[in-house]
């Protein structure tokens, strides 16, 4: 049980779910890596009075916190707040609320646990919030890139990080109604999950051919299932193994990165 005044601060690079493509009611597999580079700096302290404190926390970042925050109170019977305060890196909101919210909960537990995070994935379902963004949560425990799935076990990367850079983003998200053909569901979420492990295969391996081809058909199927208007990727430089440009899903929005990744002894 934390202490009023007690307070837990984290300094870290930003982590990315780079591919990662949701589709509602499933669980596929994410990639997540760190971006070379960055940094950020959270601390979060208990205060004797309910309410939250934010500083230096995005709009967007802030509204989720606050729907986490409630859901604590209310579920779990705490009695009191917490001041949050942020610097460094704004690149991935999702990173930024994964990084508050995992240290609201060890101030609660006094640890991080396969228990703590299972409460967190629970917490992240209830409020509506994907694998793209949960798959974050147990960032530390591997300590570097990884390949995530929903109460499957991590398997860590070879050395391999990215650098990013936005180039758009839309909150305007509308699935296709093929995600919603219960005929073509299964077998949309089978190929989502092979291709996502294939590319993890292909990282593994330096496979940089197949690793182009890979991501050229994971774009098209963002494209396929999103709603996002067919083109946008086109508009850019073609995609090869190590620079290319992928959409990603962030919260309450999808961005368009363009990526060049580095890779240890490539």
């Amino acid at each position: 049980m934390s202490r009023v005044n007690e307070g837990v601060k984290l300094r870290s690079v930003v982590y990315i779910p780079l591919f990662c493509l949701p589709l509602p009611k499933k669980h596929n597999p994410v990639i997540v890596l760190p971006i070379k580079d960055s940094k950020i700096t959270v601390s979060v302290e208990v205060l004797s009075k309910q309410g939250l404190e934010l500083l230096g926390v995005p709009q967007t970042v802030g509204r989720y916190v606050y729907d986490f925050y409630e859901f604590i109170l209310n579920e779990l019977g705490v009695n009191y707040g917490f001041r949050v305060c942020v610097d460094g890196d704004y690149i991935y909101d999702g990173f930024i609320y994964v990084a508050i919210t995992n240290l609201m909960i060890k101030l609660l537990s006094g640890r991080l646990s396969s228990d703590e995070y299972g409460l967190l994935r629970l917490v992240d379902s209830r409020l509506g919030i994907n694998d793209c963004i949960t798959a974050l949560r147990e960032y530390e425990v591997v300590g570097g890139p990884y390949i995530w799935r929903y109460d499957g076990e991590l398997l860590k990367l070879t050395d391999v990080s990215c650098y990013v850079r936005e180039m758009l983003s839309t909150e305007d998200i509308s699935l296709s109604s093929v995600v919603g053909n219960e005929v073509l569901t299964t077998p949309l979420t089978r190929l989502v999950g092979l291709l996502i492990i294939s590319i993890y295969n292909s990282l593994v391996e330096k496979d940089y051919k197949s690793l182009s081809n890979y991501i050229r058909l994971y774009n098209s199927l963002w494209v396929g299932v999103s709603g996002i208007v067919d083109g946008i990727l086109q508009s850019f430089k073609p995609t090869t193994g190590v620079n290319f440009f992928t959409y990603v899903q962030d919260l309450g929005k999808v961005t368009l990165f363009e990526v060049r990744l580095v890779l240890k002894g490539s």
